[in-house]
């Protein structure tokens, strides 16, 4: 058969002999230049068995010939007697049902068809095989196929196009597939304006599928077992050869990132082709089944300098409205494949948790919130934080605290179970022992965004004021009223290296109030920088703030500061720094993410925040509180339309 984007050409064999050994090999041919683009091995022989006998009548005229121009004339006086019948009664034209349409992501590239009408038997050995009786443009499936691996060009892949097949007794055929031979990605029936998808999986008795019930039971076993049981599975995954002979072509090395990652030819995303460039189909990107559809991603490499126009105009062709960019996944030290356990296991745990605008709607999220199971007798908002708190369990083992656990530090952390992990610990070099107990925090629009720490001690007010100085902080959140003084009442104050001048103190704004300092160090008094310090005098360590709103118009005051001073990290303390000061940092990325999104992920904020420091939003009932004062900021905005933060 030859194809090309505008047209197909079928070759047919010769009529088969009955009960004579056939073998079939695929070959592709160049539009272009006509020469042999690629060849396939040739198949087992097969036997055809169900094809009549080529009978001839006395006079040497091929019965055949008779009873087609019989069956020919009969068809032709129906459809007159039918046309007779119907024009009547037709009132209008009606217009033809379309065959589905496939987004661009789903459209697959036009294959080569293999495909003889006269074979109705089960194709041989080491192919995914089909029962066909006709042929026709209207259906199709596409079956792929273990290549051999010891031939480069080998064709992986069979594309039969067929008529709605049934079998000589009246029933739909069947797919069958050969021992040792790869099951078909994907079986797709098109008729009319449906379309109804058939999966063949693949029954692996060594990893069976995972009832859902047993899946938590499942990820907490792997990682119980220092996560070998992770490795095994993955080591265990089948390696696959597929021809990647678009990818090994000089021109096209170039555009590849890795030159072991190579994409497979049977799945590569074509572009339009270019005929004044060479290799202008080119690009390093792969469809990807979904479970639904097949074809239903796109995945590709990061584009280079020299792809990026390539990458674009796949974009444009397949009509990708969402490119999701993945960079640096390696949570916690964690492999990919742990990763996607963990991912599985909070979607089963936690389901969906996000609060979405408008405010009717938020409104009636929180009031499911706060409804109570008559089974368990406690709230979804009790539920959600268990499910943190089991969950969390899972990063909070990765941490390591070895520098926070020295003997020379262990003085100058006030609890023992509320310490900086060494992974995003808060380094001061120059100082005896570099640590403090401060963990940078993500922020909404920027990494490291906030630095959690306990309320200073005694002994810690030196590195304190360091710390402020060479992270560059403008604003100080202080949650707690009873941490040790770190600045004057009046005038000026050296402690160490730094020294702290009192610029101004601001009358309270409901229950907090804030300072103005000049930081200056002492060897070069000429660079001071103004700190202000935000003041909570009314957050208990047992409960919340009493009045949502306060809290709100704090926030704001600090955005005023961090868009006057470049957005240094804002440093956030309480007497552990976890409880109300993580409380802080969760609300104040969340307001930022719903005025971005017009959604709020609350759960997911905290989840990720103690994947830097351990234990942030203590209680349920700082949990609780974060609902509630996000929904008094969203209704704010929404009297005011004033979005400041």
């Amino acid at each position: 058969m030859l194809t090309s984007l505008d047209s197909v050409e079928y070759y047919y064999n010769q009529p088969l002999k009955y009960n004579q050994k056939y073998s079939y090999f695929i070959r592709i041919y160049s539009q272009c230049d006509k020469t042999v683009y690629t060849t396939s091995h040739l198949s087992s022989s097969f036997e055809i068995t169900d094809v009549e006998s080529d009978y001839s009548s006395d006079d040497g005229t091929p019965v055949g010939v008779i009873v087609g121009v019989i069956v020919a004339v009969l068809v032709l006086l129906i459809i007159i007697l039918i046309v007779l019948i119907t024009i009547p009664k037709k009132k209008g034209h009606r217009k033809k049902p379309e065959m589905p349409v496939r987004s661009a992501a789903q459209s697959s590239p036009k294959q080569p068809c293999f495909s003889n009408p006269q074979i109705t038997k089960t194709i041989p050995k080491a192919q995914s095989t089909l029962q066909s009786s006709s042929v026709s443009e209207s259906y199709g499936l596409l079956l792929v196929c273990e290549t051999d691996s010891s031939h480069e060009d080998s064709f992986p892949y069979i594309y039969a196009p067929v008529s709605e097949i049934k079998t000589s007794a009246g029933q739909p055929t069947t797919l069958c597939i050969e021992s040792g031979g790869y099951p078909p990605s994907n079986v797709e029936w098109f008729k009319d304006n449906n379309l109804v998808e058939h999966r063949i999986l693949s029954d692996d008795p060594a990893h069976p599928p995972i009832k859902l019930e047993e899946f938590v039971q499942h990820v907490a076993m792997c990682h119980s077992s220092m996560e070998s049981s992770f490795y095994n599975e993955y080591k265990g995954l089948p390696e696959w050869s597929f021809a990647c002979h678009n990818a090994k072509l000089p021109v096209n090395k170039i555009k590849n990132r890795y030159s072991t990652i190579l994409l497979y030819d049977h799945s590569r995303v074509p572009l339009e082709v270019d005929y004044s460039s060479t290799g202008s189909d080119y690009i390093n990107a792969s469809f990807i089944d979904g479970y639904v559809r097949p074809c239903e991603y796109i995945a590709t490499q990061g584009p280079l300098p020299t792809t990026f126009g390539d990458f674009w105009k796949m974009i444009w062709e397949r009509r990708c409205s969402t490119i999701v960019m993945l960079t640096n996944l390696n949570e916690g030290g964690k492999s990919q494949y742990v990763f996607l356990h963990d991912v599985l296991l909070e979607a089963v745990m936690c389901g969906s948790t996000s609060i979405e605008a408008p405010v009717k709607n938020v409104i009636a999220q929180l009031k499911e919130l706060e409804s109570v199971d008559e089974h368990t007798n406690e709230t979804l908002y009790s539920k959600q934080f268990k499910t943190l708190n089991t969950s969390g369990v899972l990063y909070e083992k990765t941490f390591t605290y070895t520098i926070a656990t020295d003997p020379k530090n262990v003085p100058k952390n006030c609890y023992s179970v509320a310490l900086a992990p060494d992974e995003n610990y808060v380094g001061l070099p120059g100082t005896e022992s570099e640590y403090i107990n401060g963990s940078y925090i993500h922020g909404y629009h920027h990494s490291n965004a906030y630095i959690i720490t306990q309320g200073p001690l005694e002994g810690t007010v030196t590195e304190f004021w360091q710390m402020i100085w060479e992270s560059k902080t403008h604003a100080i959140v202080m949650c707690d009223e009873h941490c040790h003084q770190c600045w004057p009442d009046a005038g000026i104050e050296e402690y160490g290296s730094y020294t702290v001048e009192v610029l101004d103190c601001d009358e309270p704004i409901g229950d907090w109030f804030k300072r103005q300092f000049k930081l200056s160090q002492i060897s070069d008094p000429m660079g001071s920088r103004v700190i202000t310090q935000f003041h909570f005098q009314n957050w208990p360590l047992d409960s919340c703030p009493e009045v949502p709103l306060s809290t709100i118009d704090m926030l704001e005051s600090i955005e005023r500061v961090q868009h006057r001073t470049g957005n240094g990290a804002i440093t956030v303390h309480c007497n552990n720094g976890v409880g109300r000061s993580g409380t802080f940092c969760v609300l104040m990325y969340s307001l930022n993410q719903f005025k971005a999104e017009q959604k709020a992920e609350i759960f997911q904020t905290v989840k990720k925040m103690r994947t830097q420091r351990a234990g942030i939003v203590e209680t349920l009932e700082q949990y609780e509180y974060l609902h509630k004062d996000l929904l008094e900021a969203i209704q704010r905005y929404d009297k005011y339309s004033n979005f400041t933060l």
